[in-house]
């Protein structure tokens, strides 16, 4: 079980601000969306999008850089366990656009959904990165459980 303290970066952070994101970022968060992976239709994804905004069930906040924004995260609240009623949240995509890696704007992300985890309540947060994204949760002091078919995709899972 990973505990919910994160390192601090050792270098500087660009003017970066992570915010819900608004029905006006729809349109420019779809190039995001297909930098992340596959993106069945893009007007379908932007109405599904429009929905988790007015969900307090789902966090979507991208990081705003200028008229921009480089990156986004995607929770949602999965709501109380029936047995113990401890209340999980699983991270479905933290992405940052490619450009603007290696600036601390992944890490700000990550630490906006930890923070609404848990404002939420939540007790786990869970998660399955990419092996690509391996380095970046260990910049973080978390380590992924790679065990029989989890070695492409680790799975993490913070106690908050």
């Amino acid at each position: 079980m990973l505990e919910a303290q994160i390192q601090e970066p050792m270098t500087e952070k660009p003017e970066v601000e992570i915010v819900p994101l608004s029905p006006e970022d729809l349109e420019i968060l779809t190039p995001l969306l297909k930098g992340m992976g596959k993106v069945d239709n893009e007007s379908e994804a932007a109405a599904r999008a429009e929905s988790m905004l007015e969900d307090p069930h789902y966090l979507l906040a991208v990081a705003k850089m200028g008229d921009g924004i480089s990156g986004y995260v995607w929770a949602q609240n999965n709501g109380p366990h029936l047995r113990t009623g401890e209340v999980t949240a699983r991270l479905h995509d933290l992405f940052v656009s490619p450009e603007h890696r290696g600036q601390n704007i992944g890490r700000q992300l990550f630490q906006f959904a930890v923070e609404w985890a848990k404002k939420s309540n939540v007790k786990y947060l869970q998660w399955q990165g990419s092996k690509d994204a391996t380095a970046f949760y260990k910049s973080l002091g978390l380590e992924g459980d790679t065990k029989s078919d989890l070695e492409e995709h680790p799975f993490y899972e913070m106690e908050l």
